[in-house]
């Protein structure tokens, strides 16, 4: 298993949907609160080598609307383990509706919405 620098809350819930292992054992899912997801977000921007550094204003933003539109996403643990670094960072842009963008120097990203709502 990779380990997982920026921490994750984790609580133990049942799957959604069905999911749940036979004998109605319990899943452990990860939740990731909007602080968690910015520093998620930076660390594998940084750990992939994307960006030698990410805009603080711009993780500020990031963390506001995040918080502002309830935004927690959450995923079985199970699947989260099966995922390589990339696929962590893309999933949690993708569930947060989140893009980065490349400033012109081409070292630094500024993470933004990608929901114009």
């Amino acid at each position: 298993m990779v380990p997982q620098s920026p921490r994750q809350r984790s609580s133990q819930s049942k799957a959604g949907g069905g999911d749940a292992p036979a004998g109605g054992a319990m899943e452990w899912v990860l939740h990731f609160d909007p602080d968690t997801v910015a520093r998620a977000i930076v660390f594998h921007m940084l750990d992939e080598g994307l960006a030698r550094e990410v805009q603080a204003e711009s993780v500020k933003r990031t963390v506001a609307r995040l918080r502002r539109r309830g935004l927690c996403p959450a995923i079985r643990r199970s699947a989260w383990e099966l995922m390589t670094n990339h696929d962590r960072l893309e999933w949690l842009l993708s569930e947060t509706l989140t893009v980065p963008l490349m400033q012109p120097d081409g070292n630094v990203v500024a993470v933004e919405t990608r929901d114009d709502r």
